[in-house]
């Protein structure tokens, strides 16, 4: 069912007619910036892609245009509690509302707005297992049909200790009780290519572990523990995952980089 944080295409099959579901489409690309452009990479919009076909009744959700605070220069950051509150709302997302989420190139970005609605308060949410490319694999309906969700009135109970800034990076950088883990690729991970991304010292962890190859279909619960044993953490320590999608832009100093291969 809906009560776990994952859902399983057969189940979405099956309750694709009740009204309390919201269904979203949350896929953004990121293209290979041109040289000496200043930037790591230039944003898609998945809404193309939505549009010639998507699972029945599921809207679009844009997490680079309307769910990342446009008031700063810095990529994907979380945006204000009105402009979140906002979106949800004029997108049928309130009390009493089931929300499953996919993408369709890789789970992240159904993640990140799984989180981001954490982070408001919103628990019924899930990711639907494998996204949109199990469900096609798997033969159920598409639809080609415009989203035909009421608006609703989302009520944000903000829990600000799901995202950590830069400051709280730098405190926990050389704290043994703390583990740093960067969940880029690994080119990314060592700074290579035309990537301005390299890690905070310390960010020693690189874990690949979100789901199998072409399926994208999520691990096992027992596969999951395994390596995170073997990361060690399931013994205690504080897991804090700085990414390119890490939020609150800081204008102070930097944070202290890894060069690649170091």
């Amino acid at each position: 069912g809906i009560s776990s944080a994952i859902v399983q295409t057969s189940w979405l099959s099956a309750h694709l007619s009740k009204p309390e579901l919201r269904i979203f489409d949350c896929t953004s690309h990121l293209h290979p910036a041109e040289k000496n452009s200043g930037v790591p990479y230039r944003i898609q919009s998945g809404f193309a892609d939505y549009q010639r076909g998507h699972i029945p009744n599921a809207g679009f959700l844009d997490l680079p245009g309307e769910l990342s605070d446009k008031n700063t220069r810095l990529l994907f950051m979380l945006p204000s509690v009105e402009q979140f509150v906002n979106v949800m709302s004029r997108h049928g997302i309130g009390e009493g509302t089931r929300v499953v989420l996919y993408s369709r190139n890789r789970p992240m970005w159904a993640t990140r707005v799984w989180w981001m609605l954490r982070a408001f308060g919103f628990e019924n949410a899930a990711v639907l297992d494998g996204g949109w490319t199990k469900w096609l694999q798997e033969g159920y309906l598409v639809s080609i049909k415009p989203c035909t969700y009421k608006p609703s009135s989302f009520l944000p109970l903000l829990k600000p200790e799901l995202f950590v800034d830069k400051e709280e990076v730098l405190r926990v950088i050389g704290d043994r009780s703390t583990l740093l883990i960067n969940a880029l690729n690994k080119s990314y991970y060592r700074g290579e290519g035309q990537s301005r991304y390299g890690r905070p010292i310390g960010d020693k962890l690189r874990l690949r572990i979100v789901c199998q190859l072409c399926s994208y279909k999520m691990l096992q619960t027992r596969q999951v523990l395994l390596v995170l044993a073997w990361a060690g953490l399931l013994i205690g320590a504080r897991a804090v995952r700085p990414s390119r999608l890490c939020e609150t832009e800081t204008r102070s100093t930097p944070l202290p980089m890894v060069r690649p291969h170091e």
